[in-house]
């Protein structure tokens, strides 16, 4: 047996000797391929980088030559022809989009630059019989470092633009104009990270601009006692989900519900433990909150498992040098269903005018599904889509339940989240 081995080793070792420069003028020849392809797709620069990497791996393959000769001027044309557009939109100053027009002319460039380094480092081009093959490289180093001045000077004019935004909204003195305030500062920042004093001015707008909103643990109306706290268990969750997203807390600070039983405490409000929309809003006012989110589950239901059946015959047709003939299997399939379903309202009120911001429904479903069959008969008969998995239990009452109450936790979040922000 190791004595086949070794000597099918060897075989394979002498075949790739053999074939060696076939293999390596393959590569090439799909290489060469994929540049034409790319070509008349207009992907010049992908073009070029194709025949160059054809080049590299053989030299003197023509359909390579071929395609460099074709891609590389109309790659160096449609660059230099967009950097002539883009030179004269951005000659004056607009605005984020001049900006980004002279970010495009340093892209093109650096690519450029990059095309001329790969041609630099090409072995000696040139057909098997036949002088040597140059190709045109142009210095592009100049016409980048102008290029980066150019990027760098309109940064500072954008930097400087949304600074004086940001202080014109600053002035309006109001929560929603410092939000816009901050965003400006922050804008400005990004064009150039040290610009005169906008950080601390994107810390102190963005201060003036924070709402400090109580999420009410919601009522639960379903007349399910039985799954325990659910409602605080929603609450704490999405409060979780929303302080763990940095974007949504920028101008936000949410109040815990140990916060908010402190105060319900102190007040002695809310005796029985539940907080309606009259004590959440007195508890807003002591807590100095903005907004108060409210809500109520008003359905619970959980489905037990259920199985249904189904019988069918699955037959094939076996064909043999004694003759052709059916095999068959008796199929008994199962289908396993479990679930569970969560619904109710929630609102959002401005504490100061008690005037109701926002309102919205939710509902959430969870499916629990197992199929999986039994037969008699002759395994080789049935099909490939008859199910074969093991039968899976359904997870418990109060497991489903709390499985549809993390996804709605988690796409309650998500809607407040993208109210906040």
């Amino acid at each position: 047996m190791y004595k086949s081995i070794t000597l099918i080793g060897i075989l394979f070792s002498s075949f790739f000797l053999i074939s060696g420069n076939f293999i390596f003028a393959q590569s090439a020849r799909e290489l060469a391929k994929d540049s034409e392809s790319k070509f008349a797709a207009q992907q010049f620069d992908d073009a070029v980088t194709s025949a160059i990497s054809a080049l590299m791996k053989e030299p003197s393959w023509e359909r390579a030559i071929e395609a460099l000769q074709q891609s590389l001027p109309a790659s160096i044309r449609s660059n230099e022809n967009k950097i002539t557009q883009l030179k004269e939109s951005s000659a004056k100053f607009t605005g984020d989009y001049t900006v980004e027009e002279c970010q495009e002319i340093v892209t093109r460039y650096s690519k450029l630059m990059a095309i001329s380094d790969k041609l630099m480092n090409l072995p000696v081009i040139k057909l098997k019989r036949g002088a040597p093959i140059k190709f045109d490289i142009k210095n592009y180093g100049a016409d980048l470092r102008q290029a980066k001045e150019e990027l760098l000077k309109n940064q500072e004019l954008a930097a400087e633009k949304h600074y004086q935004l940001g202080q014109d909204l600053l002035k309006q003195n109001n929560i929603e104009k410092s939000k816009l305030a901050a965003k400006e500062f922050k804008k400005a920042l990004k064009y150039m990270p040290d610009y005169k004093d906008a950080s601390s001015m994107y810390d102190q707008a963005r201060k003036l601009a924070i709402k400090r909103i109580a999420l009410i643990p919601f009522e639960n109306k379903s007349g399910k006692g039985q799954y325990g706290a659910i409602n605080e268990t929603i609450t704490d969750e999405i409060i979780s989900s929303i302080l763990n997203n940095q974007a949504a807390v920028e101008f936000v600070e949410i109040i815990t519900r140990d916060q908010l039983q402190q105060v319900m405490n102190e007040q002695n409000l809310g005796s029985s433990g539940i907080i309606n929309e009259s004590t959440a809003m007195q508890v807003g006012k002591i807590l100095g909150v903005s907004e108060i989110i409210v809500g109520q589950i008003t359905q619970i239901a959980s489905a037990e498992p259920t199985v249904t059946t189904k019988k069918y015959e699955n037959k094939r047709q076996i064909y043999a040098k004694e003759g052709n003939y059916v095999i068959s299997a008796m199929i008994q399939e199962y289908r396993k269903e479990a679930g569970a379903s969560m619904s109710g309202s929630y609102k959002i009120i401005d504490i100061k005018t008690a005037k109701i911001i926002k309102t919205d429904s939710f509902k959430e479903d969870y499916t629990f599904l197992s199929i999986w069959s039994t037969y008699i008969g002759n395994p080789d008969a049935i099909d490939y889509n008859v199910p074969r998995g093991p039968e899976q239990n359904a997870p418990m009452d109060e497991e489903r339940v709390n499985i549809v109450a993390r996804k709605l936790s988690s796409s309650l979040a998500d809607k407040i989240i993208e109210y906040v922000r």
